[in-house]
């Protein structure tokens, strides 16, 4: 008997396991399409500490989710 037929199998987890977990975090592209604002404005707004951002390694920014709700912004993601 292979693993994979092993009656020992573990479920697959599909999309919506995944949709009940909140958000706390999201990419610049993501927030650019959700506010409307372009991503030089983004980028600029970090720059002069206008946007809250975390950096993650060398090259990866994230904004928290709670810079909507700071900066009076809607179009918060789902």
């Amino acid at each position: 008997m292979s693993i994979e037929h092993s009656p020992i199998r573990q479920k697959r987890r599909g999309p919506r396991a995944r949709a009940s977990i909140a958000r706390i975090c999201v990419s610049i592209p993501e927030f650019c399409e959700a506010t409307g604002i372009s991503r030089p404005t983004v980028y600029r707004m970090m720059s002069t500490g206008k946007l809250h951002f975390v950096q993650l390694g060398p090259r990866m920014r994230k904004i928290p989710t709670t810079e909507f709700t700071r900066l009076g912004l809607s179009g918060e993601p789902a």
